[in-house]
């Protein structure tokens, strides 16, 4: 019963910090600079969405990129833009090589998902 009682007040006053960070004069500037990042995020992905013909990058991808972005400082999501795209090349081309050395007719794979390479981006973006 008390480790209940314990989590409703814990409940309580993270719903009132929030109230209170929403009330205080900072909340509109605080809205501000997380759509700005957000923006910016999606703005980093967008631009070779767009310049690849819509062939290079998935909607997905753009949008996933776009929702971490809020979390982190702009330095953060450009060194995680260069980090996803570096390592998703890096990955793509040891998937090539393997397949010529392996197999005599190369497989067709066409896409290589980049969500887990924008993962990765993100967290060594942060831990830089």
């Amino acid at each position: 019963m008390e480790e209940w009682i314990g989590t409703i007040s814990a409940h309580a006053i993270q719903s009132y910090s929030c109230i209170a960070l929403l009330c205080s004069a900072n909340w509109s500037r605080c809205i501000g600079i997380v759509f700005a990042r957000a923006f910016i995020g999606y703005l980093f992905m967008f631009l070779p969405y767009i310049f690849s013909k819509k062939q290079g990058l998935g909607e997905g991808d753009i949008l996933y990129f776009a929702l971490l972005s809020p979390l982190f400082p702009i330095a953060t999501i450009w060194a995680s833009f260069c980090i996803t795209f570096i390592s998703g090349s890096i990955f793509a081309m040891i998937v090539i090589f393997v397949q010529k050395v392996t197999f005599s007719k190369p497989l067709q794979i066409r896409r290589i998902p980049l969500i887990p390479f924008i993962s990765l981006g993100f967290i060594v973006g942060y831990l830089l």
